[in-house]
């Protein structure tokens, strides 16, 4: 938006610029690596209607920052063998819901950090779910 105010008077034009730029404003979600479904961004808030597989057949993570939230069926980190999924829900109003299942170390690795104010929640958690 720009401002052009002109005030005139006999001996100068002074002329008074404004611009007034507005960045605009993407989510604090980010993602990396292998994400079932991927990631398709900047969504905020991110809704998706299915489980979301973080790490499903290699390695990916997830960080959800800035007071962003995603929501899921249900969450899986490190799905299969060798497969490793990490995700950082880190703030105050960051949050990450799923309304069924979370399991960390599906068949793979997980690591879940929520920290500095941040939200989990799960219908039901496991931890080390098929890990021997």
């Amino acid at each position: 938006m720009h401002h052009v105010w002109m005030c005139t008077c006999r001996a100068c034009v002074i002329v008074l610029f404004f611009v007034i730029h507005t960045n605009p404003v993407y989510s604090a979600i980010s993602a990396s690596g292998d994400l079932t479904p991927g990631y398709v961004g900047p969504v905020d808030p991110w809704n998706i209607n299915d489980e979301l597989v973080i790490g499903d057949t290699g390695d990916g993570s997830l960080t959800i920052d800035g007071g962003s939230d995603v929501s899921s069926d249900g969450g899986v980190l490190g799905k299969d063998p060798g497969a490793m999924g990490r995700v950082t829900v880190d703030g105050s109003g960051s949050s990450w819901t799923q309304s069924e299942i979370l399991s960390v170390g599906g068949g793979g690795s997980g690591e879940l950090e929520v920290q500095a104010g941040g939200f989990l929640s799960s219908g039901f958690s496991k931890i080390g779910d098929l890990s021997h």
